[in-house]
């Protein structure tokens, strides 16, 4: 309201939102024009080990169902990482 803003406009045209898996599918390559690659799946980084690998494996379950891969990429959420990441 305070920056006169129509946020019934910007939902219904769905401007922040993520997108659906259904949407992310219908672009996924080879068919589209997207290359879906690793990430996070709860955007948590954690130092313990099992719960860093557990992101790590949800993701690529997730998008596996969506994108089907191959996944050979991993994007560290908001940049953060420690040098025993890599070798885990």
């Amino acid at each position: 309201t305070r920056l006169d803003i129509d946020y019934g406009d910007l939902r219904a045209r769905r401007l922040l939102h993520i997108m659906t898996p259904d949407e992310a599918a219908s672009i996924a390559q080879p068919r589209g024009q997207a290359d879906f690659q690793l990430h996070t799946h709860r955007h948590r980084v954690s130092i313990d080990p099992a719960l860093f690998r557990r992101e790590f494996d949800d993701n690529r379950k997730y998008l596996s169902a969506i994108a089907g891969g191959p996944f050979v990429h991993f994007c560290y959420p908001g940049g953060f990482h420690l040098p025993q990441f890599p070798e885990w």
